[in-house]
């Protein structure tokens, strides 16, 4: 009886701490006009993206790591192949319009089984942006499929006629 007592005189006793003041807030500090108009330089502005094209179907690559087998699908849109115990199937394919052959952005959604192990753009240009983390299976885009159904053809750059004063043997002979 004599413990519970003590401690309860004791805890009477203590009271509350007392309060801890608070710092004042210092001043906001005026943003001085040098930043107010500050331009990126061109190097840090990003640049316009392509304008893009759907197509009705793409191309995807798929590598079973176990046995070494390598499996192109040729889908459209809305398919879906399986492989192994994979099922791929793609949702949409874009392409840059002024360059069908450069790239494709293709939306896909990978299950393996009933789980869903992958859904959302792969890009054929950077492959390790957006990957499937499978430890079995790897799948990449490799393009888009024309309304044919044909791989695209890569447009070749245009390249300006040469004058007759720039050409080598017009400087030679204003030369000599």
């Amino acid at each position: 009886m004599r413990l519970w007592s003590a401690l309860f005189l004791a805890l009477a006793l203590a009271g509350p701490a007392p309060a801890q003041e608070v710092p004042e807030t210092p001043e906001v500090l005026e943003t001085p006009e040098v930043f107010e108009t500050f331009d990126l330089p061109e190097a840090f502005v990003a640049p316009e993206l392509p304008e893009a094209t759907e197509a009705p179907g793409g191309r995807v690559r798929v590598l079973d790591r176990l046995t070494s087998a390598l499996t192109d699908l040729d889908l459209s849109r809305g398919e879906s192949a399986t492989v192994g115990r994979l099922t791929i199937g793609l949702v949409e394919c874009r392409y840059p319009s002024l360059n069908p052959a450069a790239d494709a952005w293709m939306h896909l959604m990978i299950t393996d089984g009933a789980a869903t192990v992958f859904s959302g753009w792969m890009l054929s240009s950077s492959p390790a942006l957006s990957a499937l983390d499978n430890p079995r299976y790897d799948v990449w885009v490799l393009s888009c499929l024309m309304a044919d159904g044909s791989l695209p053809l890569p447009v070749a750059p245009e390249i300006p006629a040469e004058t007759p004063a720039e050409t080598p043997e017009a400087t030679s002979e204003a030369e000599g």
